[in-house]
């Protein structure tokens, strides 16, 4: 038998989902509750410092994530962040169907977010400015993402109350993506014909407007 492979990319991102001028709003829970950086800061001994692309820092409070790979065809996202001068971290989250999920899940994120809207993060990268990273392999379900993105790494950055240890120093804005329109839907399966279905989009981070 031929292995056949389908890939179904959403029809409401038309492949590519440009979020353009989407880091707005400063981001106070990140800065240990101070207004966003001004051209009078000091400057950070962690001056121009980066992680790994594609490292996950908070992996002591979230874990390892979750995974789904297969040899053939896997559901992916790839995330673009080739226009901006700022890195960011990029967090995945499943969205909880039931009150029991909420219930039953301690991990449940510490970003802020529409209380309409739970979810648990499955995955978080970190991607550096003028860089692309894949997320491969994820579970089936319905997603959206956070991103938060600045510049100068600091790793004894203590945020959350000590919950995550690390974060930027400078320039940090972050931002929900959690409209219906921009939900991610995942979906792998096998047909009674053997033919593999699964699911990818492609991310590009618009251009950071400050306000």
């Amino acid at each position: 038998m031929n292995l056949k492979e389908i890939v179904r990319r959403g029809s409401m991102f038309v492949g590519t989902l440009a979020l353009v001028g989407c880091m707005t709003t400063p981001a106070t829970n990140w800065t240990n509750n101070k207004q966003k950086t001004d051209t009078n800061e000091a400057i950070s001994e962690y001056f121009g410092n980066q992680l790994e692309n594609g490292s996950s820092p908070y992996t002591g409070y979230y874990g390892f994530g979750e995974w789904n790979i297969h040899p053939h065809g896997n559901n992916s996202i790839i995330f673009r962040n080739i226009d901006n001068a700022s890195d960011s971290i990029v967090f995945l989250e499943r969205i909880f169907q039931t009150e029991e999920e909420i219930m039953g899940n301690k991990n449940i994120s510490l970003i802020p977010m529409d209380d309409l809207l739970r979810g648990k993060v499955i995955r978080h990268n970190y991607i550096r400015a003028g860089s692309s990273y894949e997320m491969l392999g994820i579970p089936n379900g319905d997603y959206f993402i956070k991103v938060v993105m600045g510049q100068d790494w600091n790793p004894n950055k203590s945020l959350f109350d000590g919950k995550l240890n690390g974060g930027f120093d400078r320039n940090i804005y972050f931002n929900i993506f959690n409209n219906p329109s921009e939900f991610f839907h995942m979906n792998r399966y096998s047909d009674d014909e053997g033919t593999i279905h699964y699911t990818t989009y492609d991310v590009k981070f618009g251009k950071r407007v400050d306000k």
